[in-house]
């Protein structure tokens, strides 16, 4: 008998407005209502009787409407204050568009779907973090584009943001909460049932009490947490940049490949030189980098004075330092390679691009006779994959770091 006597006077179902939660900032002059119901408004005119009306068929005490979107929710008699501010309109205050999963001072986690700078659904807290985790990875899964602003450890591929940050967000004036003036739902419960009301309200001043001493604390966390962030990142890049230069080398020896090509001749017993060509790497060392040379040249079998073919197989005398690969039916390669050491390149070797520029118009300008066509001289940055976190997730360069031009 008892439940059914509830159930008549209560909204049920989807139409239910949902039992809000409330916070207070360490100052007190902000209480945060969390948990509404939003519904979009698509009739035009009388807004307000419209959304009181359905504020009043839903159970609601507390509402925020503007010309979109309507939130709905029940507390506790407060009466209306005008530090109360739904927290959901204030996460689109920092988002148009994204899922907002925080970790509210009691351990428990807020979930707020935000999309076309409104609200949408309901907002839920959970329990546990793998919940909270779990219905992240669900909207990730229907949307792979959709923005996650949280501070829930171990969740990938977020934005990092807390409840202290959604806190000490200034709340334009549509993100106030207006008071339902209505029978509250609190007066039609028996007196046992209000008596444990009482002890939740007063449950919630204790979390208020207790929210006073973690707020400075999370706001300050979570800088250091960005701060420490970022120089994290700072540290990636650098040693990203670290290798590519040590990939790179200066002050090589070029005389030495040179001295490689001599002994390279262009009559080998009858073979005749067709082309030949080196390509060059790097080997870091100890001690700096190496540029190693492989280098190849070509030749052609010398036409048969008897008219019979040559044979393909034909030993040929090799000069010292070459090595000797057959090619049928009539070719054959030398090959051999040039090891020089050379410094690996820092930062300080880097000169500016206009040293380069003036350097290189001059080389163009010397041979300008031999070119059909000289296009301009451009400098663009070097193209480097971005470090990764532990978790695969790249690491975004950082605003003031300058990579080197090629």
């Amino acid at each position: 008998m008892f439940n059914r006597k509830i159930a008549r006077k209560t909204a049920t179902g989807a139409d239910a407005a949902p039992a809000l939660t409330l916070l207070e900032s360490g100052s007190g002059n902000k209480t945060l209502l969390l948990g509404f119901r939003w519904q979009a408004i698509v009739t035009a005119g009388a807004v307000a009787k419209g959304a009181k009306a359905l504020a009043q068929k839903a159970k609601a005490t507390h509402i925020v409407v503007t010309p979109s979107v309507l939130g709905l929710g029940r507390l506790p008699d407060k009466g209306q204050t005008d530090s109360q501010i739904s927290a959901a309109m204030l996460a689109t205050q920092h988002a148009r568009d994204g899922l907002f999963a925080l970790r509210l001072p009691d351990e428990r986690f807020w979930l707020c779907t935000v999309q076309g700078g409104k609200p949408t659904g309901i907002e839920h807290i959970v329990d546990s973090a793998g919940s909270a985790i779990e219905s992240v990875s669900q909207a990730k899964e229907a949307n792979s584009e959709l923005v996650v602003y949280s501070d829930i450890p171990h969740l990938a591929d977020v934005q990092l943001f807390t409840f202290a940050d959604l806190i000490l967000i200034v709340p334009l004036p549509i993100a106030r909460v207006q008071y339902v003036n209505a029978q509250s739902f609190l007066t039609t419960l028996p007196k046992p049932l209000k008596m444990l009301g009482v002890l939740g309200v007063f449950g919630l001043l204790g979390w208020q009490v207790y929210l006073q001493e973690v707020d400075g604390e999370k706001a300050t966390k979570s800088r250091q947490m960005q701060a420490q962030q970022e120089q994290q990142g700072i540290a990636a890049w650098n040693d990203l940049l670290a290798k590519e230069y040590g990939r790179r080398a200066v002050s090589l020896d070029i005389a030495v490949l040179h001295k490689s090509w001599l002994p390279l001749p262009m009559l080998l017993q009858g073979w005749s030189l067709q082309n030949a060509q080196c390509t060059s790497t790097f080997a870091g060392t100890a001690s700096g980098v190496n540029k190693v040379w492989k280098c190849q040249a070509a030749y052609a079998a010398p036409e048969a004075a008897s008219g019979r073919e040559f044979a393909p197989n034909a030993q040929v005398n090799v000069p010292q330092g070459f090595a000797v690969e057959y090619q049928p039916p009539k070719g054959l390669k030398l090959s051999w390679s040039v090891t020089h050491s050379g410094k690996a390149l820092t930062l300080k070797d880097l000169k500016a691009s206009e040293h380069h520029l003036v350097h290189t118009a001059s080389i163009i300008q010397q041979r300008i006779g031999v070119f059909k066509s000289v296009s301009d001289i451009r400098f663009g940055s070097v193209k480097l994959e971005s470090p990764k976190r532990a978790d695969g997730v790249a690491v975004p360069q950082p605003a003031g770091l300058v990579l080197p031009l090629e």
